[in-house]
């Protein structure tokens, strides 16, 4: 008993003690801080909760408890204002490891590594559940990168290629970048990154990025010394507009592929976690990405172009490049470079680690004076793309390959239409043999509505093509008569809402395009193309309408084309007027020729002058003129159906009207850059020169045709159905106003044509609106174009269904269309038939086939010879 009244009094004592007391104290305070810290799942919760408060730091900044960054300077430390550096790499491939870490320590920053895994080590368990899974080699996963970031809760990164280059002031680049993202994103202020705290991905490095269509804010970085010129500008598809060549830009995009260099967040690495484990698709890591920026309204994607990471091509074997694609293991490349990089860190290593001067790889950057400068811009209604300009080809030396450039196309909104626009008409033809008049019309600031006012029956059973003559109210209407084998040509007088016709001829078969050409003595000729192989032109009473028959040429050839299907004979498809209103020109799909016909101003009468050959199957189509003001320089741009080209041709005029000469000098694909698989079967069908831009460049408009596949699928024109539908393109291609030589052309950019084979498309006198004729979605639908900058917007603004196979659409406007001028007509009985058996026999001959030549050709015999011969009586036959 003693001795536990003694233990409990000694301790007592020691409870007491102020030993003991301070040891409680601490122990109590670390318990209590124990309870309050902030616990890894509440912290990762609260990132992920739909109710996160974005003015607080993100999870993995909470856990680290590292101080914010928040200026833009930050993106010039180790690791370049992110939270960690990584580099991908497969463990073999430690010469890449090698060369990359030698670059970003001569550029200043710090780096970890990611092993690398090869698609075809995975196991199908692994993919995601898919139906119909293909078989690829390389499945698509999410990247270890992203993983990596979610799993180590790294509040950001910057992943790159072991392959990636930077130009050496990449820092500063980044701390320009970094302000416009915090732009873009619209970080609150101050922001705890340099890029800001809303973004999910930055696009650093890529070979594509779309900006997004509605939101056309852009954060422009102007008299920029790196910046690429164009004509050493790489990528495969759609990038925003420059605001000229010395400015780069940051913006919200919304698709993309590539993946040189890219920044995740750690939300947007959990978005891209969440989102790829739950793909419907089956594509690459960057395609996957893109789609995600596209089809994700969560994820937030900041891109910039030009790109200021890229893939380098390093000097020796080019099997060394990719661990993926195959190359022939005996290709040396002589000498290194990097697309889109001025200053490649890669090419610099010698200079940058002993002091010599840094050497951009091109010689021809333009040298620019004074500091860069920032700002932005709010932009047009909508985004104008700019795609890498066309790799022109000379069509007689294919390895011969022409760098291309276009003048600074300026930034500016659409030039909207009036607060309140009158109606404007537009009329369509149809193969269901219909005229129908439509009716466009906004008012304040509502959308457009197009609406049909009447339709008219007069050119049956195929209407295929529609020639207006504002100034006299009259309409010329050809039935292409495809199933009865004769067509015919109608005339008809434009009324207030109506049509009323003239007259209505049987002619040769199959007329599918027609000119206009007003004499000396006021009276018109009306030139026809008959794809069933033959040339009619008619005289023309402007004030009635009425028309007679002048001229038949049938045309025949010695032996079929290379193409037997669609060249077993002549097939004249368009008549167009020279720009010194002396001569025909006349593309021959099925004889590889441009025929050339001389007009006498006065009679009317035409004569033919020497073809000129084209490319042996290209199956030329239609053409368009373009010529300087002075009309001293003459440029002719024609698309070939067959091989789906536009060739570039500069023109000169013969002595004594004695011709023209037509010489090639650039070709390259109708749909842009490197399309050519992607669209293949394309069947470019109609070209324009559309109004000049605002810098005084012009521009060509091409429609292309039975290519759905190679260009995405748009919208439903109906809002009630989600059901996106295929799309054809419209090309833009750039002919630059200050080019030394007027031999400059530039591919602009694809924009969808509205839905499947566009036919035909015209623009509106002031050039702000492109009307587009669907063939085989019996549609016209009518888009916006940037009259500055020639953008043709990838939203529809109108459209009307139900039109039957349409084969034309033309505006109703200008001189004469406001006020309705001369008599209405009557319906006239046909006239006597020109030549309705025009199918001239096969002429069987060793001939060789028309090869390709840079002159005109030897006019054939019989043409040199033959004299006009009216309409009524025996065509003109010539042989070619």
């Amino acid at each position: 008993m003693a001795l536990a009244e003694t233990r409990g009094s000694s301790k007592a004592a020691m409870l007491r003690s102020p030993r003991f007391l301070l040891l409680a104290f601490v122990l109590f305070g670390a318990f209590a801080f124990f309870l309050i810290r902030p616990h890894p799942i509440d912290s990762i919760r609260q990132v992920t909760a739909s109710n996160r408060d974005p003015s607080k730091p993100t999870a993995a900044a909470l856990l680290r408890g590292k101080p914010p960054l928040g200026s833009s300077a930050d993106a010039t430390n180790s690791t370049l204002g992110f939270e960690r550096v990584f580099v991908i790499n497969l463990p073999e491939r430690y010469d890449k490891l090698d060369a990359f870490s030698l670059a970003a320590s001569l550029t200043g920053f710090t780096h970890g590594v990611i092993e690398g895994i090869k698609g075809s080590t995975i196991g199908n368990k692994t993919l995601p559940t898919l139906e119909n899974l293909p078989k690829v080699t390389n499945p698509f996963l999410v990247a270890e990168s992203v993983i990596r970031i979610v799993r180590d809760r790294i509040s950001s990164a910057l992943v790159l290629e072991d392959d990636s280059d930077w130009d050496v002031s990449l820092k500063d680049q980044l701390a320009d970048i970094a302000t416009g993202s915090r732009y873009i994103s619209g970080t609150p202020t101050p922001p705890r990154s340099p890029y800001g705290d809303e973004w999910d991905l930055l696009w650093l490095g890529h070979c594509s990025a779309q900006q997004d269509p509605a939101d056309p804010r852009q954060f422009l970085i102007e008299n920029d010394n790196t910046v690429p010129p164009p004509q050493h500008r790489v990528n495969f598809n759609r990038v925003p507009e420059l605001h000229d060549n010395s400015t780069r830009v940051v913006y919200k995009a919304n698709n993309g592929v590539c993946l040189y260099s890219y920044a995740l967040s750690y939300r947007g690495a959990q978005k891209v976690l969440r989102w790829q484990n739950n793909v419907k698709e089956f594509n690459p890591i960057d395609m996957g990405i893109g789609y995600q920026c596209r089809d994700d309204p969560n994820f937030k994607c900041i891109a910039v172009y030009p790109q200021v990471v890229d893939s380098h091509k390093g000097a020796g074997r080019q099997s060394r490049d990719s661990d993926i694609g195959a190359f022939n293991p005996n290709s040396i490349r002589e000498k290194g470079f990097t697309h889109n990089i001025a200053r490649s860190t890669r090419l610099n290593v010698e200079n940058l680690m002993h002091g010599g001067a840094v050497e951009n790889q091109w010689t021809d950057q333009p040298t620019l004076s004074g500091p860069r400068r920032t700002r932005v811009r709010r932009g047009c209604t909508s985004i104008r793309y700019q795609d890498q300009q066309i790799p022109f080809t000379s069509p007689h030396n294919k390895n011969n390959m022409h760098s291309t450039s276009f003048a600074p196309l300026a930034l500016a909104a659409l030039v909207a239409t009036s607060a309140s626009v009158s109606a404007t008409r537009l009329f369509a033809s149809s193969y269901a043999g219909t005229i129908t008049t439509l009716d466009l019309s906004k008012v304040g600031n509502a959308s457009y509505t197009l609406a049909k006012l009447d339709t008219n029956n007069a050119c049956t059973p195929n209407a295929s093509w529609l020639q207006i003559d504002v100034k006299h109210r009259n309409l010329f209407c050809l039935d292409e008569g495809m199933a009865i084998g004769n067509g015919s040509l109608t005339s008809l007088k434009i009324n207030d809402k109506t049509l009323t016709p003239v007259k209505h001829t049987i002619i040769p078969n199959a007329p599918v395009h027609s000119a206009l050409f007003t004499g000396s003595n006021a009276t018109q000729l009306l030139a026809v193309a008959h794809y069933a192989w033959a040339v009619t032109t008619w005289k023309v009473d402007p004030v009635t309408a009425a028309y007679t028959p002048l001229q038949h040429f049938n045309f025949t050839m010695m032996k079929p084309g290379p193409n037997a299907e669609r060249q077993a004979a002549s097939h004249p498809h368009q008549v167009l007027v020279d720009p010194m209103n002396k001569f025909l020109v006349v593309p021959d799909l099925g004889a590889d020729l441009i025929r050339i016909f001389y007009i006498d101003p006065k009679t009317l009468q035409v004569t033919p002058r020497p073809s000129i050959n084209v490319t042996a199957g290209s199956g030329p189509r239609h053409g368009v003129f373009h010529s300087s003001p002075d009309k001293k320089a003459v440029h002719y741009y024609l698309l070939g159906e067959l091989s789906s080209t536009l060739t570039a041709y500069s023109v000169s005029y013969l002595p004594n009207n004695g011709g023209l000469q037509m010489v090639p000098y650039a070709m390259g694909p109708a749909t842009g850059p490197g399309s050519a698989t992607a669209f293949a079967g394309n069947a470019p069908s109609e070209i324009l020169l559309a109004p000049p831009l605002a810098n005084g460049d012009a521009q060509l408009l091409v429609s292309n045709r039975n290519a759905t596949a190679g260009f995405p699928s748009i919208p439903n024109p109906d809002p009630k159905n989600a059901t996106a539908i295929a799309s054809d393109s419209l090309a833009s291609f750039i002919v630059p106003a200050n080019s030394a030589t007027g031999k400059d052309l530039g591919f602009q950019r694809l924009s969808p044509a509205g839905g499947s084979y566009p036919r035909h498309f015209s623009v509106n006198k002031k050039g702000d609106l492109v009307a587009v004729g669907l063939q085989n979605s019996g549609r016209v639908v009518i888009y916006e174009r940037c009259v500055k900058t020639g953008m043709v917007r990838d939203k529809p603004v109108a459209d009307i269904e139900g039109l039957g196979a349409v084969t034309n659409v033309v505006w109703d406007e200008g001189e004469g269309a406001e006020a309705q001028t001369g008599k209405k007509g009557e319906m006239m009985p046909p006239s006597k038939p020109p030549v309705v058996s025009i199918v001239p026999e096969m002429q069987k001959s060793s001939m060789a086939p028309v090869a390709s030549s840079t002159a005109a050709a030897p006019a054939p015999a019989a043409s040199a010879a033959a004299a006009a011969a009216p309409a009524g009586e025996s065509p003109v036959e010539i042989t070619a």
